[in-house]
């Protein structure tokens, strides 16, 4: 039975047992090959599969379509799907569930799929620790909110309708992720060329005054750090914007550390924040 006390149903809905709308599949498949479901197969974030031609493993099931799968070991992870097509060999770690003519799959399979309820029931009532495994009597008894006919249909048609919105809105904002990408590396790009703002000589320029280009500026700079640049001279890879000039990052920056590796002390709720690789993000560090 589920968690809790069953919460108040629309007019028209009632509660009832999942065992007695649905049937718990048990029909043998043939031996030989022939497409074979594992729960490895079922695309949990999705719930949608894969499946290949595979030596049918004894104790299979044979599935039709339309039936509702359903992962008996580590149910948690929400291995749960519905077939598309008949004749699918099932592995015997899938209970099986297939819908009374009154009840539309797809309502079933939108109720138990991305139901958290649902999921911790089923593992309230595993048994085994490396491998937790719910037997198929307690799906069976899980408690369902059955709308009439029209209502189920309507349901679904919403739920699609609402998935198809999700969908475009999930490409269009990769599409957009890319975009940004690609327009920052644009951004960089220009910034590095001297094409983002007006350069320093474009404005002296025009303004008729002088400016210090930037191998004043290295000089300056390498005037307190001429022992360690050791004679290495400029270098240049690419034309560059008036008053801009190539060099290295030895020159500009000091060298602090390769970082420590007595990191175990650092470990406590006290004391310096100690950062590692997995802190670094792109632009970022996650203090997570």
């Amino acid at each position: 039975m589920n968690d809790g006390a069953l919460h108040e149903l629309p007019g028209g809905w009632v509660w009832t047992k999942l065992g007695d709308i649905c049937s718990n599949v048990k029909i043998k498949s043939v031996e030989g090959s022939a497409l074979y479901l594992e729960i490895g197969d079922i695309d949990i974030q999705n719930k949608k599969y894969l499946i290949g031609e595979k030596p049918t493993v004894k104790g299979a099931l044979m599935s039709k379509k339309d039936d509702i799968l359903i992962s008996k070991v580590r149910p948690t992870r929400g291995a749960i799907t519905i077939t598309q097509q008949n004749e699918i060999n099932v592995s015997s770690a899938i209970t099986v569930l297939r819908t009374c003519q009154e009840i539309i799959p797809f309502y079933i399979l939108y109720f138990l799929a991305w139901n958290k309820s649902f999921l911790n029931y089923l593992g309230e009532n595993s048994a085994g620790t490396m491998y937790p495994t719910v037997k198929d009597d307690f799906i069976l008894t899980y408690d369902v909110p059955l709308p009439p006919l029209p209502e189920q249909r309507a349901i679904v048609s919403k739920i699609e309708l609402l998935f198809s919105d999700l969908d475009n809105g999930i490409q269009n904002f990769k599409k957009a992720q890319a975009q940004l990408k690609l327009y920052r590396q644009s951004v960089l790009k220009a910034a590095c060329e001297g094409k983002l703002v007006p350069t320093e000589a474009e404005l002296a320029h025009a303004e008729g005054r002088d400016y210090e280009p930037a191998d004043v500026l290295l000089a300056r700079i390498l005037e307190g750090r001429r022992e360690k640049w050791n004679g290495k001279g400029k270098y240049k890879e690419a034309e560059v914007p008036e008053g801009w000039i190539w060099t290295i990052s030895d020159v500009i920056f000091w060298f602090v550390t390769s970082g420590s590796r007595g990191w175990a002390k650092y470990y406590s709720k006290t004391g310096p924040i100690f950062l590692r690789v997995g802190n670094l993000d792109h632009g970022s560090i996650s203090l997570d």
